[in-house]
């Protein structure tokens, strides 16, 4: 796990080494073991290691590698399956015993198509000194980042976004219509980002930079084209396999020459990944959990009573949930992009790191895969009526008007807008469902918006295919949408802000291509995740089964008019000045939030925009 930077120029007459240097010191923290450059001609690769496999100095980066030293690779990630790779490269004369050699070996045998090799979380690029053009790539569920611009002849890479505002070579502008996205979601959708002239490249996808100053991407793999294996296995069969496939993907995410531990709150899906890491060692595993001195925020019990279960070195981290505090200025100094949902993870990242761990296995994708969310429930309450939408406009315009009278504003809000759709979408209904922030609020604090909001999402559904299964469904727009723009967007940066490399098993691409390909029979249940449970069995003692699920939140809403109301009030002072800001609007929505008079205004709303102030404030974005 490691950051990467670099610049490719066919028209200017100097690469300018300083630049990479500016945007290599951005990323020490996702390297603190080493860093090194990599210079020729047109191009300048760069690389922050976080020493995982092969520590000796071999492992380092940039790596030159292939008949007659012709390739270079800048590489972020594991590869997790590459001794299974490199025992089918017997002709490759290896040095080294790192995945990274492996990318190179791979690439030079296979091309462009040895992505299709790799079984893990990856983002890279290889330089071909022959052709003289660069080979980019991103694994196939986004888990690992690639930001790139790309301008006249010139291609910028890295592993954050900060570190291309820093190197000086681009213009600061803010995409607004990004920025509408961002309140209205929390997130940018990829490709775009907060940021005028940077993208990123999609999650299962990789492409060519040419001399002739040409960019061609080509997707790799597609979430959607996945085959359904119905009247192919039976649901026996299918919760057999389920429990076979969880054991392969924790078993390979185990191989490490650090430290290595899981994050362990008693929930089903950490509990899985424990339960399967210690099945598949010789020795008792580490596992760390947060517990605090407050009732409703403790899971303690829990924890410990499956790590008792499977005789782990568990380590309680035991806080006061006011502690948190004294974390928020420097987890939003961690932030490459703003979040609202980062500093969780930064807390327990910080904290496992400072257990001595390096590598940590989590229960993040369980929810996804298996319908763990209650806005799973509301789809598939809506999928039983959704014969309301052969109604005609005029009668569902008259729902709505109800919903509005005996609903709260939030949910009233979503529901008008769910009921008003041409005609039943999953995929546009989740998107509205998942959405923060009214669009009428949005266009109040934003002078002039640049974008028909009503429109978002709409793309994203042109590729459905009609072998894909409702439930299945879900988890695909739940993986495009929340998932690659929140949840391992902010794993990846609050993580790595500690130098902590952060697994996830379930997001396995074969475990995720199995999901995908059973019919919604075998998913459905009673009982939250049914269908995960019935594969382990009683491998999660039932106590933990049955519990309340709590996840890891804190009382924001509280902190944010009290103890971080003068903080907050600083930020808000100063996004009033940007020109793009209604401040009376953001006048209104503070004291709205601080009365509670205002039922459409969370802290959430409200945290979005401090969040935003500060990383536009410290990255010094220029307003044009």
């Amino acid at each position: 796990m490691c950051g990467i930077v670099g610049l490719v120029s066919f028209w200017d007459n100097e690469i300018e080494s300083q630049a990479i240097d500016r945007m290599l010191s951005s990323l020490s923290h996702r390297g603190p073991d080493s860093k090194g450059t990599w210079q020729n001609k047109n191009v300048i690769l760069g690389h922050a290691r976080l020493a995982v496999v092969d520590l000796s100095p071999n492992g380092s980066q940039p790596m030159v590698g292939g008949m007659n030293k012709r390739f270079n690779v800048v590489y972020n990630g594991e590869v997790y399956n590459y001794k299974e790779i490199k025992e089918e490269l017997e002709e490759y004369n290896f040095t080294t015993n790192s995945d990274t050699e492996v990318i190179l070996a791979a690439y030079e045998k296979w091309g462009a198509k040895c992505v299709q090799k790799f079984n893990g979380m990856f983002s890279f690029a290889i330089w071909d000194i022959e052709k003289e053009e660069l080979f980019i790539a991103r694994d196939r569920l986004g888990i690992k980042p690639f930001y790139y611009s790309w301008a006249e002849g010139r291609f910028i890479f890295s592993s954050e976004l900060r570190a291309i505002l820093n190197s000086g070579l681009i213009d600061k502008e803010l995409d607004l219509s990004s920025f509408e996205e961002y309140l209205l979601y929390q997130s940018v959708y990829a490709p775009k980002t907060m940021m005028k002239g940077i993208l990123q490249l999609m999650p299962g996808h990789s492409g060519y930079f040419r001399k002739d100053g040409s960019l061609k991407i080509e997707k790799y793999w597609d979430i959607e084209g996945v085959d359904n294996l119905n009247n192919i296995i039976s649901q026996g069969e299918a919760v057999s396999t389920l429990r076979k496939k969880i054991d392969k993907a924790v078993k390979i995410r185990m191989n490490s020459d650090v430290p290595l531990g899981a994050f362990l709150s008693g929930g089903i899906d950490s509990s899985a990944i424990v339960a399967s890491m210690a099945e598949n060692s010789y020795r008792p595993i580490n596992t760390f959990s947060i517990s605090f001195e407050e009732p409703e925020f403790d899971e303690s019990i829990h924890a410990k009573r499956v790590a008792d279960l499977y005789n782990t070195k568990h380590k309680d981290i035991r806080i006061k949930s006011l502690d948190i505090l004294s974390y928020v200025p420097d987890a939003i100094d961690a932030m490459d992009v703003p979040t609202c949902d980062g500093i969780n993870t930064f807390v327990v990242s910080k904290l496992t790191k400072n257990a001595g761990i390096t590598v940590a296995l989590s229960g993040l994708g369980g929810d996804e895969l298996f319908m763990g969310y209650p806005v799973h429930n509301t789809i598939i309450k809506l999928e039983k009526i959704k014969f309301l939408w052969k109604f005609p406009r005029f009668i569902r315009v008259i729902l709505s008007r109800i919903a509005v009278l005996v609903l709260n504003p939030r949910k009233s809000d979503k529901i008008k807008d769910i009921l008003l759709l041409d005609n039943y979408d999953q995929t546009k209904i989740l998107h509205i469902l998942r959405r923060v922030l009214s669009r009428r609020i949005v266009n109040k604090i934003i002078i002039s918006p640049q974008v028909d909001l009503t429109m978002h999402g709409k793309e994203i559904k042109k590729n459905q295919k009609e072998n894909i299964f409702s439930l299945s469904q879900i988890t695909v727009d739940e993986i495009n949408g929340y998932t690659q723009n929140i949840l391992l967007r902010d794993a990846d940066q609050m993580s790595m802000a500690h130098g902590l490399e952060v697994r996830v098993p379930f997001f396995d691409h074969e475990l995720v291509e199995f999901i995908l390909s059973l019919p919604d029979s075998y998913k459905l249940s009673n009982r939250i995740k049914g269908f995960l449970l019935e594969s382990l069995g009683d491998k999660i003692p039932i106590e933990n089964v049955n519990r309340k699920k709590m996840g890891f939140s804190f009382p924001w809403d509280n902190w944010i008019r009290t103890e971080m109301r003068e903080f907050c009030e600083l930020e808000l002072s100063y996004l009033k000045t940007i020109n793009f800001i209604d401040s009376q609007e953001i006048d209104n929505l503070w004291q709205g939030f601080l009365e509670m008079r205002n039922s459409q205004i969370t802290w959430v709303n409200i945290w979005s925009l401090v969040v935003f102030s500060s990383w536009v404030r410290k990255n010094n974005i220029v307003e044009k």
